[in-house]
């Protein structure tokens, strides 16, 4: 495209955007694409041999998208920041803690740039639904605000009860937004949630393997319904409403763990065998 443009034009390329009119829509530009999908197949052909450096070149090309693509370009770039920021040295053959997870995200990239490259400014909205969410170590509560007013609690296990309040309020998230699958699909939606942690792990993924994984399934199940999801921090004391529901104990929820189970189930096969 010329850069100096005098006639009045549909389709225009500006500051690496191409921005288009006639759908209302914009995207980064096929320069910037095509210059970043080579270099994502020549390190997954040569995958696990490539440098710091190389691998760093490639994850600086995802990064700079962020500005068009959004969260997503941290959230699913967090094995290949702490994959680099372990080297030796920058030239030397990098030694992969995670190869699996570098592997995985290198592929979303390869398979998915393109297919993100394109926003309609239409579809963009207030938010349409409101919930509110939160764990204790009893249970996950969430509730929300629209037009057919919905409440979710689910039990924890034992072991559940047991992580972390950060694992709990994802999770809490994770669930409820299943749950609420139906309603919120094609949805522009506002969380709420009193943990700071989950804003930010929503948004930016984290290091730890466990939390990063109910990160990409929130993300995954929010692109698969189309839905717009937008979480904010809010303080304790304007959720109480989900903090009531999350330590509401279910009677009859109850059960036995897989332990005793298995004890009880051999007692009686060698009770019944030994007859």
């Amino acid at each position: 495209m010329d850069k100096s443009i005098f006639e009045p034009v549909q389709c225009l390329e500006w500051l690496g955007l191409v921005w288009d009119s006639s759908d209302i829509s914009f995207s980064i530009s096929d320069r910037r694409i095509d210059n970043t999908l080579p270099s994502l197949v020549d390190i997954l052909n040569n995958f696990p041999n490539f440098t710091a450096r190389k691998l760093a070149q490639v994850t600086g090309k995802v990064i700079s998208m962020c500005p068009f693509m959004g969260n997503i370009t941290s959230l699913m770039t967090r094995y290949l920041h702490c994959a680099f920021e372990n080297r030796v040295k920058w030239d030397l053959k990098l030694i992969l803690k995670c190869p699996d997870c570098v592997f995985n995200e290198l592929t979303f990239w390869l398979n998915n740039i393109k297919r993100l490259n394109r926003k309609h400014l239409e579809g963009y909205s207030f938010p349409h639904v409101l919930v509110y969410s939160d764990a204790s170590n009893v249970a996950a509560g969430a509730y929300s605000i629209d037009i057919d007013s919905n409440i979710f609690h689910q039990m924890w296990t034992l072991q559940e009860s047991l992580k972390s309040s950060t694992w709990r309020e994802l999770q809490a998230i994770l669930l409820a937004l299943m749950s609420f699958k139906n309603r919120l699909r094609n949805e522009c939606v506002k969380w709420h949630t009193d943990n700071n942690n989950c804003v930010s792990i929503v948004q930016r993924g984290s290091a730890q393997v466990h939390l990063q994984e109910i990160a990409i399934n929130i993300f995954k199940l929010c692109s698969e319904l189309n839905i717009t999801l937008d979480v904010v921090w809010i303080p304790r004391s304007k959720n109480t409403k989900a903090d009531y529901i999350s330590k509401m104990i279910d009677i009859e929820d109850w059960g036995t763990n897989k332990e005793f189970f298995k004890l009880i189930v051999f007692d009686c096969v060698t009770v019944y065998s030994i007859i």
